[in-house]
């Protein structure tokens, strides 16, 4: 188990990586988060931020796969529309 603050600070750590337009940094936060809560509420979130810092850093092939699986295995439609 990780400390309960875990994800807060890659939160945290991503918001800060995207301000100086660190993107690649900012998406391994995000995927972090992803892959500690695969099936919650806060990795779907985290997964479309990422996808979000695909196309910032100009990578639309990788942003739409993750747009793509977003929709495919979301639990929630919401985030699933977003993507």
């Amino acid at each position: 188990p990780f400390h309960p603050k875990l994800k807060e600070s890659w939160k945290l750590l991503s918001r800060a990586y995207q301000k100086r337009r660190e993107f690649e940094l900012a998406i391994q936060s995000e995927i972090a988060i992803y892959l500690e809560f695969p099936t919650q509420r806060e990795g779907f979130e985290a997964f479309l931020e990422a996808g979000r810092a695909h196309l910032k850093q100009g990578n639309w092939e990788m942003s739409q796969r993750i747009f793509q699986e977003i929709v495919n295995q979301s639990y929630f439609p919401e985030i699933a529309r977003a993507a």
